[in-house]
């Protein structure tokens, strides 16, 4: 008996080798924390001391997790925590609770914001500032009314950065998936919360800033009640996630009957009463994916999803970023939009011949607005841009705004298939192309095609009869659609990201 038990706690110490081995820092996986016998590091466990403060608590747990080495986890129990500010340097490891709605974090009213924006930095609850991070299983939230004691913005709950203003990693990077995780704020003057997650530098004096480099994912959340439910700003180099669909490998994420059943079926987070739900501003050269997403807008002057990147300093792009919208629901009850994306670096610089490669298929778009106002999508100079397989119900402005307004700039070279407008209405026009439009090509229905505005030079108007296209022809339809070169270019990703 004693050899048969011996040889089993040999077993598991090679698979816990092998699971911590050096190739890959070790992270407990995702749904699993909660077992301290499944960690390859050492699990800190937080309880307050005094009352439900875990401010003081939290700070060592997550010191001593950095001192016990990569893949060890912070773990908080089921209950109501306070919290007051606290930033984490380069910590590779885990952060986790007991569930949404289990383990309530709630920021502490009379926080000192002033002196936060003083030092050179923004005012988050939680700063991760470098590393490699999994924070899963938990609600984030702020109190009703006013947070801050002195004056200024309480910019957030929850920071991810490469770099501070008073603090740079050895490495100028992280890395960081957020799971499971309840974001919940409330009204305050406008919000008493700008954002609930928020990927970008921690700078708010430097000029010029530096971009960063950040590989974000973000998926199951919840977002409620925020100027910006989630924003990934100002950066440079990495792929953002927002998102993911049941289609592709997805190691991270289970849908077991009966487990975390608020869960979209596909992975993807869920947008309610915010501002804008998720915007990517000014990011160069960095790929994105927004999928399998629930986009409850308000009514108000309010977005679903915007896409802009932007050249400050004359930061040229080396490549064609990736942006993939696909599988998304957009409840839209607003006068704005269920998407905004603006190709600002191909406007200026055109010659470069670096647009963003855009894909916006299969998305359900539900128009609900009593005026009549509002649309589906706005898209502003951009080229070979498809917008496929994507349904259009309820009423609106219009379904597909397609424009240029830098002086000399043209919006080129798109695709508009397969769509179905049939169960939509429009107070004005299911699609306008806009007088700097050129070489679009729309197949569509002989009804939508009668109703299309195109002011635009060269463009295409095809009445068909066709209502689906399966994958397959559709990935057809990207490899044609993409001039020689740039599928070339572009041949080592193949559209792997689309796919």
């Amino acid at each position: 008996m004693k050899t048969f038990k011996r040889l089993l706690f040999f077993i598991a110490g090679i698979c816990l080798l092998i699971a911590c081995s050096k190739d890959e820092p070790a992270v407990m996986p995702v749904y699993k924390l909660q077992n301290d016998a499944l960690a390859c590091g050492k699990v800190f466990k937080v309880e307050p001391t005094k009352g439900t403060d875990i401010t003081e608590n939290l700070k060592q747990a997550f010191a001593d997790a950095k001192a016990a080495g990569p893949g060890s986890v912070v773990q908080l129990p089921k209950g109501n925590f306070e919290l007051g500010f606290i930033e984490i340097h380069e910590f590779f490891g885990s952060f986790v609770g007991a569930g949404k709605g289990k383990t309530i974090i709630t920021a502490k009213t009379g926080l000192d914001c002033e002196a936060i924006w003083g030092i050179g930095q923004f005012p988050f609850l939680i700063k991760f500032v470098g590393g490699d991070i999994k924070m899963n299983n938990m609600t984030l939230q702020t109190p009703p009314g006013e947070i801050t004691s002195t004056g200024g913005d309480f910019w957030g709950l929850l920071l991810f950065a490469d770099y501070s203003f008073n603090f740079e990693p050895k490495k100028c990077y992280i890395k960081a998936l957020v799971d499971n995780v309840e974001f919940i704020g409330h009204p305050g003057g406008w919000y008493n919360c700008w954002y609930a997650l928020q990927a970008a530098q921690d700078d708010n004096l430097s000029s010029p800033f530096k971009r960063s480099h950040i590989d974000m994912t973000v998926t199951n959340c919840t977002f409620d009640t925020f100027a910006w439910g989630t924003n990934m700003s100002y950066i440079k180099e990495g792929k953002l996630v927002v998102g993911t669909t049941n289609n592709g490998d997805d190691r991270t994420n289970s849908n077991k009957e009966g487990e975390h059943g608020d869960r979209t079926p596909n992975n993807g987070n869920v947008y309610t009463n915010c501002y804008e739900d998720v915007s990517f501003f000014d990011d160069i050269n960095v790929d994105i994916s927004v999928a399998g997403n629930i986009f409850n807008i308000p009514a108000g002057w309010t977005d679903g999803l915007d896409v802009d990147n932007y050249p400050y300093g004359q930061e040229l792009q080396t490549k064609s970023p990736q942006v993939n919208v696909e599988g998304n629901i957009f409840n839209n009850a607003g006068e704005n939009l269920g998407i905004w994306i603006h190709d600002h670096q191909h406007a200026l610089y055109p010659e470069d011949n670096l647009p963003m490669l855009i894909l916006i298929r299969k998305n359900q778009f539900n128009m609900n607005n009593v005026n009549g106002a509002g649309g589906c999508m706005y898209i502003r100079e951009t080229k070979n841009t498809l917008v496929c397989n994507n349904k259009f119900s309820g009423t609106g402005m219009f379904a597909i705004y397609v424009d240029a307004f830098w002086p000399g700039t043209y919006n080129e070279n798109g695709l508009i298939r397969g769509n179905n407008f049939s169960h939509a209405t429009y107070t004005w026009t299911p699609i306008y192309l806009d007088t700097f439009t050129k070489n679009w090509t729309v197949e569509c229905g002989e009804l939508i095609k009668e109703a299309i505005i195109d002011l635009g030079v060269n463009n295409r108007i095809i009445g068909t009869n066709v209502k689906n296209f399966d994958d397959h022809h559709e990935h057809n339809i990207i490899g044609n659609h993409h001039s020689d070169k740039e599928r070339d270019r572009n041949n080592d990703r193949g559209h792997k990201f689309f796919k």
